[in-house]
């Protein structure tokens, strides 16, 4: 290739060694691929007016440097044309739902749900937590000495919480743009109590984010930019085999075949079960309700890993049981996340064109309000809540820069929710 000057087939050979390269280090992400032809490139990659040369032209240095979440921007606008197909379409096939349901969420939105979740939750039990760098943070209201009298039970309980035992999914994370703010949230909490940045990153990824997702690209692309932030703190990350709790929600490959039963151990009617709950998987996503506990399935993912990892001479049987496991293991990991009981969940639903008035700055017209709340699961007699009512602002801008008037603020009981005019974006607790 270097003799005949041939630079960009010698270039997308370079991009695939460097991709099998990184399948050690990021499994979930790189697959091994022989042959560089088999990429699904666009030709002369180098020319300066070429998609590469388009990206570092027109994306200032600041963006690439800074803010990950930047290909989750990218993978929106690759799909563009796609989405505005589908979105003539009065029914979609669920291979078409990614397409028709993905919308960025915009960084100020994301950051007033996590600061007023997962940020509330830590505030709650360490009331002396400087939180003055998060800007979107609304202070609980006044409340009556009654209802004062009911959070204090319930922050006692948030009080025995440390950074490590928290939870938080984003149960349809996109391309993980909410999971990588709450990286920062939870930074700042491990700061706080005396963590190292490196050992800090590295309890985020094992303990805390949990997320799942029915489009593999943007799985892939998650699970990219958490590690790529975590990196940002232990330069070392890649190589400490971390098994990131984030998931592409699989369908089963294959059906159960009756020469399995022998190796299935008192599993048969569990491993029936995930492959029946999650034949329609692509469609339903994370609002399939599991009727195991995860404890249960901890347990059937225990005697899978042992029997992939057991040495067994029978050929016969190996086969077979590597087949089993490769239909059910997925299966099984997915289950566990979605029988989890988690601390703080945090989302933008993918609703199918339903989609809010100038929220988002590339989608017009008067579609339906949107609104974005916080709920904790209690029932708190009495509680009042905090709004910030933004319907007649035109943009997002207008709407972030008005979120921080104090005349924007009031009080409302939560039992009062429903009798507010119009859909107010704020908090309720």
């Amino acid at each position: 290739m270097i003799e005949q000057n041939d630079r960009d087939s010698l270039y997308k050979y370079l991009l695939l060694c460097l991709c099998n390269d990184m399948k050690q280090y990021l499994p979930d992400m790189f697959t091994s691929i022989e042959d560089y032809k088999a990429l699904l490139m666009p030709d002369n990659l180098l020319r300066e007016d070429s998609v590469l040369g388009k990206l570092i032209e027109d994306i200032d240095e600041d963006s690439w440097l800074n803010q990950v979440q930047i290909i989750g921007w990218l993978y929106q606008y690759y799909n563009a044309e796609l989405k505005d197909a589908v979105m003539k379409k009065k029914n979609y096939t669920k291979d078409e739902i990614p397409a028709a349901t993905q919308l960025f969420t915009p960084d100020w939105i994301v950051r007033y749900m996590t600061e007023n979740s997962l940020g509330r939750l830590w505030i709650d039990g360490h009331p002396d937590f400087d939180h003055r760098e998060w800007k979107y943070y609304l202070e609980e209201a006044k409340q009556e000495p009654e209802v004062v009298k009911q959070l204090e039970g319930i922050k006692a309980e948030h009080a025995k919480l440390n950074p490590e035992d928290i939870t938080v999914i984003d149960p349809c994370m996109g391309s993980g743009h909410i999971l990588v703010y709450a990286f920062d949230v939870l930074m700042d909490i491990y700061r706080a109590s005396g963590y190292s940045d490196r050992d800090a990153a590295r309890s985020f990824l094992e303990n805390n984010v949990y997320g799942l997702e029915i489009d593999e690209r943007a799985f892939h692309l998650a699970y990219f930019a958490l590690m790529m932030k975590a990196r940002a703190y232990d330069r070392r990350i890649l190589f400490r085999g971390i098994k990131l709790n984030v998931l592409e929600i699989r369908e089963p490959e294959s059906t159960l075949k009756k020469e399995f039963e022998p190796y299935l151990n008192g599993y048969a009617d569990l491993a029936k079960y995930l492959v029946e709950t999650f034949k329609e998987a692509k469609e339903f996503g994370s609002i399939l309700i599991m009727d195991h506990s995860e404890q249960e399935f901890v347990e059937f993912q225990d005697y899978l890993d042992s029997l992939k990892n057991e040495e067994n001479p029978d050929i016969v049987a190996k086969a077979y049981i590597k087949e089993m496991v490769d239909i059910l293991n997925p299966l099984v990991r997915q289950a566990i996340l979605l029988a989890k009981k988690y601390d703080v969940v945090i989302t933008n639903p993918p609703y199918m064109a339903h989609l809010g008035a100038r929220a988002f700055e590339d989608i017009g017209g008067e579609v339906v309000q949107t609104s974005s709340f916080i709920v904790y699961n209690q029932n708190i007699i009495g509680y009042k809540s905090s709004f910030k009512r933004l319907v007649d602002y035109n943009s997002q801008d207008e709407k972030e820069i008005n979120y921080f008037l104090s005349n924007n603020l009031f009080v409302q009981k939560a039992s009062d929710f429903n009798k507010i005019p119009g859909s107010p974006i704020g908090y309720w607790l």
